[in-house]
């Protein structure tokens, strides 16, 4: 795999309204049918430390514009996840797997071991450009780094919200979850979170 790492596997909660909010749209009758499949679906993630970055920035309007870009290694690293998660599921008897995207990439019930090499194939080349492959961030991390450099660092080593680029702080404004992470730790940070906020 690539030098950078490689990427865990979990299970997602499968609720429906994050089913609803993470399945492709391919019609009414289509969101339904896997709506009303719900109690059926094991749905997996591969969770990734990505080394692209990104920027938030005001519009002149004052509206927040998000800009996040893919890094190739990145991709290269959410394809084998889709991969790995597809054996993995066929090897637990799935009858029907999906990778998420548009479009979406389906495995259909019935397939058989060439369809499935071919389908491998195709999560492996899967398209990761801007609005194609389906990528979902949570525990957001490193958005407020904590630093003893003003310049560069939002916070102070104490989680204390910095004024200005000069060190200047806010009286009494701390960061105290995973802003304060200097990057994405690639797992789930609950018990770095519950360590800052103590």
């Amino acid at each position: 795999g690539p030098a950078h790492g490689g990427f865990l596997i979990e299970s997602a909660p499968a609720h429906p309204g994050l089913i609803a909010l993470a399945f492709p749209w391919e019609g009414r009758e289509a969101s339904d049918a896997l709506l009303a499949a719900i109690g059926l679906l094991a749905p997996l993630i591969g969770i990734t430390a990505d080394r692209g970055h990104g920027r938030v920035r005001l519009s002149r309007h004052g509206v927040p514009l998000i800009d996040y870009r893919l890094a190739p290694e990145d991709a290269s690293t959410c394809r084998r996840a889709l991969v790995g998660m597809a054996r993995l599921a066929r090897a637990g008897g799935a009858a029907e797997l999906l990778a998420v995207g548009t479009p979406p990439a389906w495995l259909r019930e019935g397939a058989d071991d060439r369809a499935f090499r071919t389908f491998l194939e195709r999560l492996a080349d899967f398209d990761f450009r801007p609005n194609r492959g389906s990528l979902f961030s949570a525990h957001q991390m490193g958005t407020a780094r904590a630093g003893r450099e003003p310049r560069t660092t939002a916070c102070d080593p104490r989680g204390r919200v910095r004024a200005d680029t000069t060190g200047g702080l806010i009286n009494g404004c701390y960061v105290a979850d995973t802003s304060l992470f200097p990057t994405a730790a690639g797992v789930n940070p609950m018990v770095g979170a519950m360590q800052l906020a103590a």
